[in-house]
């Protein structure tokens, strides 16, 4: 790893984990060396780079090499390197999709079937080309809300890979080193049965910390939220459609 780095000297766009895939316009990094990337790092433990510098990140095909463990401190670390509204473009495995094509009757051969496996598990060619995780819709949205990303696009390629483009909505210092997966799965939750979405930024913090640091229990949390003006407003949305309903049946 370089110790001493000019970033100054070069764009302030990254691409990440670039293998041979090296682009003009950015600063390409890559743990391997063998890949001649102008910078040779961790992509999930960039310290030589500046924080809130780059306007955007590409990290194609990559987050699925680092540990599963790790999924949102990497995030949370590119988060650090963008500048506010910075742009992270993500490729990563969708697992659904990929578990789906080994169903289907024109891959079912051995030469088909050890192609999907790859793309389980990588090449496995070398040190780094191995896969330890995967992504569904659902944890991939929860992990980029949780890092301080707002997703604008998120499209199915090939049937089997998730392309993503996020922005940066802010830097959730308050939760970095504060990491709780129950009370990031219970106020998760809690918001989509609630208030059926998922939960904004402010709220999110605002409820983490109060209940990290023992001011308030997840029972005041669904109190807090059950008794909202925006669950107000969405019962009587609902109470709304089913008389209409109700009156609609009446005329049939």
């Amino acid at each position: 790893m370089e110790t001493h780095f000019n970033y100054a000297s070069f764009p302030n766009k990254l691409n990440l984990g670039c293998g041979y895939d090296k682009l003009e316009g950015y600063l390409n990094v890559d743990l391997n060396s063998f890949h001649q990337p102008d910078l040779v790092a961790d992509v999930s433990d960039l310290k030589e780079l500046p924080s809130s510098y780059y306007s955007e990140i590409i990290a194609q095909d990559i987050l699925e090499h680092i540990e599963r463990t790790k999924t949102k401190n990497v995030l949370f670390e590119w988060n650090r390197l963008l500048i506010p509204n910075g742009i992270l473009k993500l490729r990563i495995p969708n697992l659904i999709g990929l578990f789906s094509l080994f169903e289907k009757k024109e891959n079912q051969t051995i030469e088909k079937q050890e192609q999907l496996i790859q793309c389980c598990f990588g090449t496995q060619a070398y040190g780094g080309d191995f896969h330890y995780t995967s992504f569904t819709e659902l944890l991939i949205k929860n992990y980029l809300f949780i890092a301080g990303f707002e997703i604008t696009s998120l499209t199915v390629r090939d049937e089997w890979l998730f392309e993503i483009i996020a922005r940066k909505t802010t830097l959730t210092h308050s939760i970095m080193n504060r990491d709780n997966e129950e009370i990031s799965k219970f106020l998760y939750e809690a918001y989509s049965k609630i208030l059926h979405r998922p939960p904004d930024i402010d709220g999110y913090n605002y409820y983490y910390n109060q209940i990290y640091d023992g001011k308030i229990k997840k029972e005041d949390v669904i109190f807090m939220l059950t008794n909202s003006d925006e669950k107000k407003r969405i019962d009587e949305t609902l109470i709304q459609k089913v008389h209409k309903l109700k009156i609609f049946r009446f005329l049939e």
